[in-house]
């Protein structure tokens, strides 16, 4: 079996995965988060109890029903998805990372309270160069992993500026 430990303090996050072998299972995931909780409690802190959790990794070799199968993670959401096989070409269910949904909400968020459509640039250039800073930061980051998850936010920031023209 495969889990994973998604682990919240504060801003503070991090995970690792547990049970390579045959032999993990759900009893042992939480008995290696109950000395996890122990450890930082040591230490003078606390686990947030929401965003501290257990994760099944289903894919298509593990197939068992669990509560928890998907967990967001800086900005991404791991999840059971759709993969293509680079060897054979084929598609198989695999357990991957995409930008997560809050993450393009906030990235719209963002460019619509640039009020482009308002900006005061006598030419295209001025306003390229207020977006572009912000357009590598996203690309750089969220274009690692799944970068066509960014085509809506290009879609976003095309149609602002399309707009330009006819305020």
């Amino acid at each position: 079996m495969h889990f994973i430990y998604v682990v919240n303090h504060r801003n503070v996050s991090f995970s690792f995965k547990s049970g390579y072998g045959n032999g993990s299972t759900q009893s042992q995931a939480e008995h290696i988060l109950q000395r996890i909780k122990q450890r930082v409690k040591q230490c003078g802190l606390t686990l947030h109890p929401e965003k501290t959790k257990i994760v099944y990794c289903k894919d298509f070799k593990r197939q068992k029903q669990y509560r928890e199968i998907k967990f967001d993670f800086l900005g991404y959401t791991f999840q059971p998805r759709t993969s293509k096989s680079k060897k054979t070409d084929k598609l198989f269910l695999g357990y991957d990372c995409a930008m997560s949904i809050q993450s393009i909400s906030r990235i719209f968020e963002t460019i619509r309270k640039m009020e482009i459509p308002r900006m005061r640039c006598d030419k295209i250039v001025g306003i390229a160069y207020h977006l572009n800073p912000k357009l590598r930061g996203w690309i750089r980051y969220f274009g690692k992993y799944r970068g066509y998850s960014l085509s809506k936010v290009f879609l976003c920031a095309s149609y602002q500026i399309g707009k330009v023209g006819k305020v």
